[in-house]
């Protein structure tokens, strides 16, 4: 609602107001992570996330699905396995094009037949592409079991 009222229709007339709202997003991932120990106890590799993610915008419009495809390098040692980074992206939101910028991060440490930790996820969008019309962030923490499985060479 424009913040000002008038008997007459205006057809001409468009008027943009800031309105909060809340929404929701559901992520679907899987992890697979390639690592290679050394001689001196350190490990390296890389780490593929993908999925999908459901953002639910603000009402009438319904959720949508965006794909989530990154990869990232592992280092660190057996007792602290960590992988993650930023990756940039403009991608369509409810017809419109926005800025997307999400985060992993990942640290765990490998006992045996499985590696334990914790994945951070945070998201920043900002819709239309270079606009500040609509805005959002959240972050979440997973904890999270990978199990490990010898790959044959």
């Amino acid at each position: 609602m424009c913040p000002f009222q008038a008997d007459t229709f205006h057809p001409n007339l468009t008027c943009f107001v800031g309105q909060p709202c809340g929404s929701a997003s559901s992520l679907q991932l899987t992890v697979t992570m390639k690592v290679q120990p050394r001689a001196d106890g350190t490990v390296t590799g890389t780490s593929d996330v993908i999925g999908t993610e459901a953002i639910g915008v603000c009402s009438p419009r319904p959720s949508q699905t965006l794909p989530v495809s990154l990869t990232f390098p592992v280092t660190g040692s057996t007792s602290n396995i960590v992988f993650g980074g930023t990756s940039a992206t403009v991608e369509s939101l409810s017809n419109q094009l926005a800025n997307f910028r999400r985060t992993f991060s990942f640290a765990g440490t490998r006992r045996d037949t499985m590696v334990s930790g914790t994945l951070s996820y945070n998201e920043e969008f900002a819709a239309p592409a270079g606009g500040i019309s609509t805005t959002g962030s959240g972050s979440v923490a997973i904890e999270m079991t990978l199990r490990v499985r010898a790959v044959p060479r």
